[in-house]
């Protein structure tokens, strides 16, 4: 059955577009920024929420900052207080470094499983402009990412085959 918004065949797919929480400013280099207490507590919350909503990833891909990593490790913190499952985490250059071009070829490298689980959701944790960018991309709509803002998006297309205005937004959720 093709998804009326799309067009595309196949089973639904789950995309988390997640701006790193709040970091530190000055003194270090920006790789190497920390989460302030604030940005973990946010991360943590936005962990429960997406266990909360059903939206439990099967992977996490963030960049090889700090600051993301952090993220990351205070998001799954948050499913584990919810009772979810815990995601691998896998960091990446590229999305540090990266634009849309690099973020996409980073999701069309996702397996359609994962050792033995599916990865029908994947989370990718980012920085901006670029993590607000793609999410217009994809779903044809801008929105705000404050520091741990992210949307939900939802799509039939397989990783490889994402593309401009491919995926739907199901929700927008700033801390």
């Amino acid at each position: 059955m093709a998804d009326a918004a799309t067009g595309q065949q196949g089973a639904d797919r789950t995309l988390v577009v997640m701006r790193h929480a709040r970091a530190a400013t000055g003194g270090v280099h920006d790789r190497d920024r920390e989460l302030t207490s604030a940005g973990v507590r946010d991360a943590q919350q936005a962990g429960s929420w997406l266990a909360t909503n059903g939206v439990v990833p099967d992977l996490v891909l963030c960049s090889q900052a700090t600051r993301t990593r952090q993220t990351a490790a205070a998001v799954r913190d948050g499913l584990l207080a919810a009772d979810a499952s815990v995601p691998p985490v896998v960091a990446r250059d590229e999305i540090y470094h990266g634009g849309i071009d690099e973020l996409m070829q980073v999701l069309a490298q996702t397996p359609a499983t994962g050792g033995s689980r599916d990865v029908g959701t994947v989370m990718l944790i980012g920085h901006e402009p670029t993590m607000s960018a793609l999410s217009a991309y994809l779903c044809g709509q801008g929105v705000s990412f404050p520091p741990a803002g992210m949307t939900v998006l939802t799509t039939r297309a397989p990783w490889p085959a994402l593309g401009a205005s491919t995926a739907r937004l199901r929700h927008h959720r700033t801390p």
